[in-house]
């Protein structure tokens, strides 16, 4: 699951469509002197009421086909996505099922994001954004704008509270299903067809938030490495690990790893291949006769002050007196022998 998140500090307002610029300059010219700014419906067809505390100002679906290659031509401005007073105080959802574009948040005209089919766009509302196909792929993309207590709410405290979010789902039937299910009840005339909207975009907003969450079987994965990780450490006792190209090389950052293998086996990933290498001297100072300063050499224990005085906290003994003392247990059971 890839989840990008992005906060912008800086509101904007544009308008990119050559109708919409000409609306704006009429409507500013009919109610300047009225000191408000109301919400502007773009079609009666598309009209929609406001249900317990939620309203859908747009949805819609976008079909750009790819240019010819090499024919030079620039995809037209209005195949633009970006916020109108209609929608800029909306929470917009763009769910890529074909092609890829570029996503610009903050009034960034270069580089931008790339998205592809599979990924879904949460933005927020009053950030600046605009979102093109590539004239390569072309895209097909379902985009719904809303807003209202109800959704504020029921988003609180979530990874889409207050956040712009690329979130990649992959392909999901049931989501293009609500899609396409609240376009036909946006278009209707029926009484019940705004209660019923409201209803399609929780459950939207709802299967969003669960896809986005880590996959239930998460955990067994993350325990799978965690054992991954026990066995490079014995693998590897006779040398020495450094922690976090382990924890990279599992596919964490240092500090998840650290907790997660705190939680797997109750100590940190240092102290626990610290521990190792401890059971491991003491069974070679029993079993050989190597020299101890070459035996900590052995097993890459380059400190050996430090190793000295971590060996008599844990054991009491120094490495030598540690030795004698089994030596000496080993001779007092083989002469208590029959």
């Amino acid at each position: 699951m890839i989840n990008y998140n992005f906060f912008q500090g800086d509101t904007h307002s544009v308008s990119v469509a050559p109708d919409f610029t000409t609306f704006r300059r009429n409507y500013i010219r009919d109610n300047v002197d009225k000191g408000e700014w109301k919400t502007v419906q773009t079609s009666p067809a598309r009209r929609s009421g406001d249900v317990s505390g939620l309203k859908v100002s747009m949805v819609e679906q976008q079909r750009v086909s790819p240019q010819v290659s090499g024919s030079g031509q620039e995809l037209s401005a209005s195949y633009t996505i970006s916020p109108t007073e209609e929608t800029g105080s909306d929470y917009l959802l763009v769910y890529i099922t074909a092609g890829s574009g570029r996503l610009f948040l903050n009034n960034c005209e270069r580089g931008g994001v790339k998205i592809k089919n599979g990924m879904l766009c949460w933005l927020s509302p009053k950030y600046w954004y605009a979102l093109k196909p590539d004239a390569e792929t072309g895209w097909t993309v379902c985009y719904l704008a809303c807003r209202g207590t109800m959704l504020d709410q029921f988003i609180r405290r979530s990874m889409l509270d207050g956040k712009n979010n690329i979130l990649e789902l992959g392909m999901n039937e049931e989501l293009i299903h609500l899609f396409k299910r609240a376009r036909e009840v946006k278009d209707s005339e029926e009484s019940f067809a705004q209660t019923y909207l409201t209803g399609i975009v929780l459950h939207m907003v709802g299967l969003i938030l669960a896809q986005a969450q880590p996959p239930c079987d998460e955990p067994r994965e993350n325990e799978q490495k965690m054992e991954q990780a026990v066995l490079l450490m014995k693998e590897n006792v006779m040398n020495d690990i450094d922690i976090n190209q382990l924890a990279v090389s599992l596919g964490f950052s240092y500090s998840w790893f650290r907790k997660l293998f705190k939680d797997y086996s109750g100590m940190s990933p240092a102290k626990f291949f610290l521990e190792l290498k401890l059971k491991k001297i003491k069974e070679l100072l029993i079993s050989t006769d190597m020299p101890i300063k070459e035996l900590l050499y052995s097993l890459n224990c380059s400190t050996l002050e430090n190793f000295y005085t971590t060996f008599k906290k844990h054991t009491g003994y120094t490495p030598s007196e540690y030795r004698k003392r089994m030596a000496a247990d080993h001779t007092n059971t083989t002469d208590e022998k029959p």
